[in-house]
Protein backbone atom coordinates (compact mmCIF):
# COMPACT_ATOMS: atom_id res chain seq x y z
CA UNK A 1 0.00 0.00 0.00
CA UNK A 2 1.03 3.70 -0.80
CA UNK A 3 1.64 5.81 2.13
CA UNK A 4 -0.77 9.05 0.78
CA UNK A 5 -1.41 11.02 3.85
CA UNK A 6 -0.86 14.60 3.57
CA UNK A 7 1.44 16.58 6.21
CA UNK A 8 -0.95 18.44 8.20
CA UNK A 9 -0.30 22.25 9.60
CA UNK A 10 -0.34 22.88 13.11
CA UNK A 11 -3.66 24.25 13.20
CA UNK A 12 -5.25 21.09 11.48
CA UNK A 13 -3.55 18.99 13.62
CA UNK A 14 -5.30 20.96 16.51
CA UNK A 15 -8.32 20.40 15.27
CA UNK A 16 -7.81 16.94 14.54
CA UNK A 17 -7.65 16.47 18.69
CA UNK A 18 -10.51 18.76 19.32
CA UNK A 19 -12.42 16.47 17.18
CA UNK A 20 -11.45 13.31 19.06
CA UNK A 21 -12.44 15.24 22.22
CA UNK A 22 -9.25 16.78 23.35
CA UNK A 23 -10.48 20.22 25.57
CA UNK A 24 -7.70 22.97 24.03
CA UNK A 25 -8.48 26.26 26.06
CA UNK A 26 -6.19 27.88 24.52
CA UNK A 27 -5.25 27.03 20.97
CA UNK A 28 -2.81 29.68 19.84
CA UNK A 29 -0.54 28.73 22.43
CA UNK A 30 -1.22 24.96 21.82
CA UNK A 31 -0.10 26.04 18.25
CA UNK A 32 3.00 27.07 19.70
CA UNK A 33 4.02 24.36 21.54
CA UNK A 34 3.46 22.14 18.75
CA UNK A 35 5.49 24.31 16.20
CA UNK A 36 8.40 23.54 18.72
CA UNK A 37 7.73 20.07 20.56
CA UNK A 38 6.41 18.68 17.21
CA UNK A 39 2.73 17.45 17.42
CA UNK A 40 3.72 13.57 16.98
CA UNK A 41 6.01 13.68 19.97
CA UNK A 42 2.89 14.70 22.09
CA UNK A 43 0.66 12.34 20.49
CA UNK A 44 3.05 9.54 21.77
CA UNK A 45 1.48 10.29 25.34
CA UNK A 46 -1.96 11.31 24.20
CA UNK A 47 -2.71 7.73 23.43
CA UNK A 48 -2.70 6.99 27.57
CA UNK A 49 -5.20 9.84 27.85
CA UNK A 50 -7.66 7.82 24.39
CA UNK A 51 -10.66 5.53 25.40
CA UNK A 52 -11.19 2.32 23.33
CA UNK A 53 -12.33 4.11 20.44
CA UNK A 54 -9.81 6.38 20.02
CA UNK A 55 -11.10 9.34 21.31
CA UNK A 56 -9.70 11.40 24.36
CA UNK A 57 -11.16 10.15 27.65
CA UNK A 58 -13.90 12.54 28.91
CA UNK A 59 -12.55 15.68 30.54
CA UNK A 60 -9.15 15.38 29.07
CA UNK A 61 -7.53 18.93 28.51
CA UNK A 62 -4.34 19.68 27.04
CA UNK A 63 -2.91 20.72 29.78
CA UNK A 64 -3.11 16.70 31.34
CA UNK A 65 -1.09 16.00 28.14
CA UNK A 66 1.29 18.38 28.09
CA UNK A 67 2.42 17.91 32.05
CA UNK A 68 2.86 14.19 30.90
CA UNK A 69 5.01 15.76 28.70
CA UNK A 70 7.07 17.67 31.23
CA UNK A 71 6.74 14.80 33.67
CA UNK A 72 8.40 12.44 31.10
CA UNK A 73 11.00 15.40 29.65
CA UNK A 74 12.31 16.02 33.56
CA UNK A 75 12.60 12.81 34.41
CA UNK A 76 14.78 11.78 31.49
CA UNK A 77 17.11 15.06 32.41
CA UNK A 78 16.74 13.65 36.03
CA UNK A 79 17.88 10.12 34.90
CA UNK A 80 20.50 11.15 32.77
CA UNK A 81 22.53 13.10 35.75
CA UNK A 82 21.88 9.55 37.64
CA UNK A 83 23.39 7.44 34.15
CA UNK A 84 26.35 9.95 33.56
CA UNK A 85 27.76 9.40 37.00
CA UNK A 86 27.73 5.53 36.95
CA UNK A 87 28.94 5.69 33.39
CA UNK A 88 32.10 7.67 34.45
CA UNK A 89 32.96 5.55 37.15
CA UNK A 90 32.18 1.94 36.04
CA UNK A 91 34.36 3.33 32.73
CA UNK A 92 37.54 4.69 34.66
CA UNK A 93 37.27 1.67 36.98
CA UNK A 94 37.14 -1.08 34.31
CA UNK A 95 39.85 1.12 32.79
CA UNK A 96 42.52 0.97 35.85
CA UNK A 97 41.58 -2.10 37.47
CA UNK A 98 42.63 -3.77 33.67
CA UNK A 99 45.58 -1.61 32.81
CA UNK A 100 47.02 -2.16 36.63
CA UNK A 101 46.56 -6.27 35.41
CA UNK A 102 47.39 -6.17 32.32
CA UNK A 103 49.47 -3.31 31.15
CA UNK A 104 47.63 0.14 29.77
CA UNK A 105 47.04 -1.18 26.36
CA UNK A 106 45.17 -4.43 28.03
CA UNK A 107 42.57 -4.31 25.11
CA UNK A 108 45.41 -5.82 22.83
CA UNK A 109 45.33 -9.08 24.87
CA UNK A 110 43.61 -11.55 23.25
CA UNK A 111 43.95 -13.90 26.23
CA UNK A 112 41.70 -12.14 28.23
CA UNK A 113 38.89 -11.77 26.52
CA UNK A 114 36.39 -15.07 25.69
CA UNK A 115 37.05 -14.94 21.92
CA UNK A 116 40.18 -13.53 19.70
CA UNK A 117 37.30 -12.94 17.33
CA UNK A 118 35.70 -10.25 19.61
CA UNK A 119 39.06 -8.85 20.60
CA UNK A 120 39.73 -8.02 16.97
CA UNK A 121 36.40 -6.64 16.46
CA UNK A 122 36.87 -4.27 19.81
CA UNK A 123 40.39 -3.10 18.24
CA UNK A 124 38.38 -2.38 15.44
CA UNK A 125 36.10 -0.47 17.43
CA UNK A 126 38.70 1.36 19.14
CA UNK A 127 40.33 2.37 15.85
CA UNK A 128 37.36 3.86 14.48
CA UNK A 129 36.40 5.93 17.05
CA UNK A 130 39.92 7.59 17.46
CA UNK A 131 40.59 8.12 14.18
CA UNK A 132 43.32 6.26 13.86
CA UNK A 133 43.29 6.42 10.46
CA UNK A 134 42.03 9.89 10.06
CA UNK A 135 44.67 12.31 11.80
CA UNK A 136 42.41 15.20 10.58
CA UNK A 137 39.47 14.31 13.57
CA UNK A 138 41.70 13.08 16.34
CA UNK A 139 41.21 14.37 19.51
CA UNK A 140 44.00 16.30 20.99
CA UNK A 141 45.22 13.82 23.01
CA UNK A 142 44.95 10.98 20.40
CA UNK A 143 46.70 13.43 18.21
CA UNK A 144 49.80 14.24 20.58
CA UNK A 145 50.21 10.47 21.31
CA UNK A 146 50.61 9.57 17.59
CA UNK A 147 53.32 12.36 17.29
CA UNK A 148 55.28 11.53 19.65
CA UNK A 149 54.70 7.18 19.51
CA UNK A 150 54.35 4.99 16.84
CA UNK A 151 53.77 1.66 19.26
CA UNK A 152 51.79 0.39 20.38
CA UNK A 153 49.73 1.14 17.61
CA UNK A 154 46.84 2.83 20.03
CA UNK A 155 46.96 5.33 22.73
CA UNK A 156 46.63 3.89 26.33
CA UNK A 157 43.30 2.62 28.16
CA UNK A 158 42.67 6.15 30.17
CA UNK A 159 42.67 7.84 26.58
CA UNK A 160 41.11 5.32 24.53
CA UNK A 161 37.93 5.01 26.95
CA UNK A 162 37.26 8.29 26.96
CA UNK A 163 36.32 7.91 23.05
CA UNK A 164 34.23 5.02 23.63
CA UNK A 165 30.64 5.11 24.48
CA UNK A 166 28.69 3.75 26.81
CA UNK A 167 26.76 1.07 24.66
CA UNK A 168 30.35 0.05 23.01
CA UNK A 169 32.48 -0.63 26.30
CA UNK A 170 28.93 -2.31 27.48
CA UNK A 171 29.48 -5.08 25.15
CA UNK A 172 32.75 -5.36 25.87
CA UNK A 173 32.77 -6.23 29.76
CA UNK A 174 30.36 -9.46 29.42
CA UNK A 175 32.91 -10.39 26.50
CA UNK A 176 36.07 -10.76 29.35
CA UNK A 177 36.81 -13.93 31.05
CA UNK A 178 35.02 -14.59 33.76
CA UNK A 179 37.35 -13.65 36.20
CA UNK A 180 38.35 -10.45 35.13
CA UNK A 181 34.08 -9.45 35.30
CA UNK A 182 34.25 -10.48 38.58
CA UNK A 183 36.90 -8.28 39.89
CA UNK A 184 35.69 -4.96 38.37
CA UNK A 185 31.59 -6.26 39.49
CA UNK A 186 33.73 -6.88 43.22
CA UNK A 187 34.51 -3.11 42.89
CA UNK A 188 31.15 -2.56 43.02
CA UNK A 189 29.75 -4.98 45.29
CA UNK A 190 28.28 -7.00 42.82
CA UNK A 191 28.67 -10.37 41.08
CA UNK A 192 29.58 -10.41 37.41
CA UNK A 193 26.19 -11.45 36.26
CA UNK A 194 24.44 -8.84 38.17
CA UNK A 195 27.18 -6.14 37.01
CA UNK A 196 26.85 -7.19 33.28
CA UNK A 197 23.53 -7.19 33.46
CA UNK A 198 22.67 -4.18 35.00
CA UNK A 199 24.99 -1.76 33.41
CA UNK A 200 24.04 -3.02 30.10
CA UNK A 201 20.14 -2.36 31.16
CA UNK A 202 21.08 0.68 32.20
CA UNK A 203 23.18 1.53 28.46
CA UNK A 204 19.88 0.94 26.89
CA UNK A 205 18.28 3.80 29.10
CA UNK A 206 20.88 6.23 28.83
CA UNK A 207 19.96 5.99 24.67
CA UNK A 208 16.57 6.33 25.08
CA UNK A 209 17.28 9.56 27.21
CA UNK A 210 19.84 10.96 25.05
CA UNK A 211 17.95 10.91 22.34
CA UNK A 212 14.75 12.63 23.52
CA UNK A 213 12.81 9.05 23.81
CA UNK A 214 9.77 8.50 25.93
CA UNK A 215 10.48 6.99 28.75
CA UNK A 216 7.04 6.77 30.63
CA UNK A 217 5.49 3.49 30.01
CA UNK A 218 8.26 2.28 28.29
CA UNK A 219 9.02 -0.73 28.53
CA UNK A 220 12.99 -1.72 29.15
CA UNK A 221 13.55 -4.75 26.51
CA UNK A 222 16.82 -5.59 27.99
CA UNK A 223 15.87 -6.54 31.77
CA UNK A 224 18.07 -6.50 34.25
CA UNK A 225 18.90 -9.72 35.78
CA UNK A 226 17.02 -10.59 38.78
CA UNK A 227 18.61 -10.82 42.57
CA UNK A 228 18.85 -14.01 44.18
CA UNK A 229 18.57 -14.40 47.61
CA UNK A 230 20.80 -13.88 50.03
CA UNK A 231 21.89 -11.13 49.27
CA UNK A 232 19.27 -8.80 47.87
CA UNK A 233 21.66 -5.50 46.61
CA UNK A 234 18.13 -3.33 46.57
CA UNK A 235 14.35 -3.38 46.80
CA UNK A 236 12.87 -6.32 44.92
CA UNK A 237 11.79 -5.36 41.23
CA UNK A 238 10.93 -9.05 40.62
CA UNK A 239 7.77 -8.26 39.79
CA UNK A 240 8.56 -6.40 36.35
CA UNK A 241 12.12 -5.68 35.55
CA UNK A 242 11.40 -3.97 32.62
CA UNK A 243 9.32 -0.79 34.27
CA UNK A 244 11.49 2.35 35.03
CA UNK A 245 11.33 1.58 38.89
CA UNK A 246 13.89 -1.68 38.29
CA UNK A 247 16.23 0.73 36.68
CA UNK A 248 15.64 3.42 39.51
CA UNK A 249 16.79 1.05 41.85
CA UNK A 250 19.93 -0.21 39.86
CA UNK A 251 20.75 3.87 39.63
CA UNK A 252 20.71 4.43 43.45
CA UNK A 253 22.45 0.98 44.00
CA UNK A 254 25.08 2.61 42.29
CA UNK A 255 24.96 6.17 43.37
CA UNK A 256 24.76 4.53 46.60
CA UNK A 257 28.38 3.41 46.33
CA UNK A 258 30.41 5.88 43.80
CA UNK A 259 28.48 9.04 45.90
CA UNK A 260 27.29 8.23 48.95
CA UNK A 261 26.28 12.03 49.56
CA UNK A 262 24.17 12.41 46.62
CA UNK A 263 20.62 13.62 46.22
CA UNK A 264 19.45 12.07 43.63
CA UNK A 265 16.61 10.25 45.20
CA UNK A 266 15.44 13.16 47.16
CA UNK A 267 14.93 15.32 43.53
CA UNK A 268 13.36 12.01 42.32
CA UNK A 269 10.92 12.11 44.82
CA UNK A 270 10.33 16.08 44.40
CA UNK A 271 9.38 15.68 40.75
CA UNK A 272 6.84 12.80 41.95
CA UNK A 273 5.44 15.23 44.37
CA UNK A 274 4.60 17.97 41.81
CA UNK A 275 2.57 16.01 39.60
CA UNK A 276 -0.12 13.00 40.76
CA UNK A 277 0.48 10.34 42.54
CA UNK A 278 -0.54 8.15 39.74
CA UNK A 279 2.43 9.39 37.21
CA UNK A 280 5.29 7.12 39.69
CA UNK A 281 2.61 4.43 40.18
CA UNK A 282 2.43 3.93 36.24
CA UNK A 283 6.69 4.07 36.46
CA UNK A 284 6.01 1.23 39.37
CA UNK A 285 6.76 2.93 42.46
CA UNK A 286 4.31 1.83 45.14
CA UNK A 287 2.91 4.39 47.66
CA UNK A 288 5.47 5.38 50.16
CA UNK A 289 8.20 4.09 48.40
CA UNK A 290 10.73 6.19 49.78
CA UNK A 291 10.26 5.08 53.19
CA UNK A 292 12.43 2.23 52.49
CA UNK A 293 15.56 3.08 53.68
CA UNK A 294 17.25 1.65 50.49
CA UNK A 295 16.48 5.09 48.74
CA UNK A 296 18.07 7.25 51.54
CA UNK A 297 15.04 10.06 51.95
CA UNK A 298 14.59 11.49 55.49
Amino acid sequence: MQYSLPALSPADLIERWRSQGLFIPDISHAQRQIKTVGYHRLNRYARFLRDQQGNFRTGITYEDLWAIYVFDRRLRLLSLDAIERIEVAVRTVMSDLLSQRHGPHWFMDTQIFKTASYAATFQDIIADEIRKNNPRYQSHEVSLYYKNYTLPPFPPSWIVMEHLSMGEWCKALPMLVRIEQKIIGLEFGLPANLMTSWISSLALLRNVCAHHGMIWHRRNTRRPELQKNPPRFCPDFSADSGNYYASACIMQYFLKKIAPASSWTSRLKALFDEFPPKFAQDLGFSRHWEQDSFWGIS
